[in-house]
């Protein structure tokens, strides 16, 4: 079929006379496509392949499911026992040398009260730290920068409490 020309191509649609039209409606599916009937089936034999990953597989028969209903705690009543009773074994207390303490809070044996304790940790700057403070405030005369040395941790005295009787056990410098 050849493409309309210019001329039957820009006609409008109020300018075609009945004749032209063709009121001929399209023709039905089955008109237009002939049924074809499908080619008969044959008997196929299926072959069945080893399954590749048997431990995959559910097993044949089924097994015995017991299910147990759940016991709410406020109904749950233990005849016949007593209390339980956590019982736990004391632990050896190892007491550690004064000269071992540092920065941080340690297990000693109290020379003042005569018991094993886990000393109070106070800590204070040095006087290291205040005489540094005062020779860069003096030279340097910036906002801020003589409190530098209180920042530095080995700028800092540590003193040990005992936390019964409240004597001082050791003083660590950092």
């Amino acid at each position: 079929m050849d493409p309309p020309s210019y001329e039957e191509a820009t006609i409008q649609p109020s300018t075609l006379s009945p004749s032209t039209v063709n009121e001929q409606e399209p023709p039905s599916y089955e008109d237009a496509c002939p049924s074809v009937a499908p080619p008969p089936y044959e008997a196929t034999t299926v072959i069945q392949q080893p399954d590749p990953f048997p431990v995959l597989t559910l097993p044949a028969s089924p097994t015995q499911v017991i299910v147990h209903q759940p016991t709410p705690v406020s109904e749950r009543r233990d005849v016949g026992l007593g209390p339980r009773v956590a019982v736990s074994q004391p632990q050896s207390v190892h007491a550690i040398p004064f000269c071992q303490l540092r920065d941080k809070p340690g297990l000693v044996h109290c020379s003042k009260c005569n018991q094993s304790v886990t000393t109070r940790v106070q800590r204070c700057p040095s006087s290291l730290a205040v005489i540094l403070c005062v020779v860069i405030g003096s030279q340097m005369l910036l906002c801020g920068c003589c409190l530098i040395p209180f920042m530095v941790p080995s700028n800092w005295v540590v003193h040990h409490y005992c936390p019964l009787c409240g004597a001082r056990l050791y003083t660590h410098d950092c």
